[in-house]
């Protein structure tokens, strides 16, 4: 709300300019990142002091503007619409987007058994260097049983989709009892056939 439609941008890195009345926590000269309903590319934005995080100190500015989207995405999939815990198995879609290695990196610091899915073989070897144990070729048909062979036979506690369509059957056929299926994304499409004998 209150966002110039003619600015386009999510994300927003800089430095604290100056502090509304009663903010504590920060201070003017502060880093901070976060997203906005819009206008992130302005010189200036305007945000509640809950909105802005801590950018760290490995982090210049220009890395820090690309973390909020991706990350936030990722977190709240896991944690709070997925309710993953350690050492629970994850498969996570197109893990080779943004909030998809977003998803990996988290899922590792956290404990979290990381199976992931690219229809890129290349891309599915270079997650390996940043920590993806099982990997998956979505190409082929047989999702679900790639996945049981995947956790061993155990099968998937959360799904995060980032592709939606006709991932659904998979979705639903590799799932442990009580897994939870996220949806992140639709690129697939929003439209998919259930079978509900499944």
């Amino acid at each position: 709300e209150g966002a110039p439609p003619d600015i386009p941008g999510l994300e927003f890195a800089g430095t604290v300019e100056a502090l509304g009345d009663g903010v504590e926590g920060w201070s003017i000269g502060d880093r901070v990142m976060g997203l906005v309903g819009g206008g992130g590319y302005a010189e200036y934005v305007t945000v509640p002091a809950s909105h802005a995080l801590h950018v760290p100190e490995s982090l210049t500015l220009e890395q820090a503007a690309a973390v909020p989207e991706a990350y936030l995405t990722a977190h709240d999939a896991l944690f709070t619409q997925g309710s993953a815990q350690a050492p629970e198995w994850v498969l996570v879609h197109a893990i080779a987007s943004g909030v998809g290695v977003a998803a990996l990196q988290l899922g590792n610091a956290f404990g979290l058994r990381i199976v992931g899915t690219s229809r890129s073989a290349w891309k599915l070897e270079r997650l390996r260097e940043l920590g993806l144990e099982r990997a998956i070729d979505a190409t082929h048909d047989d999702l679900a049983d790639r996945a049981l062979a995947a956790t061993d036979g155990e099968g998937i506690d959360v799904v995060i989709d980032l592709v939606g369509g006709d991932y659904l059957q998979s979705n639903v056929a590799m799932l442990r009892p009580r897994g939870r299926i996220v949806i992140v994304g639709l690129v697939g499409g929003r439209k998919a056939t259930l079978d509900m004998g499944a």
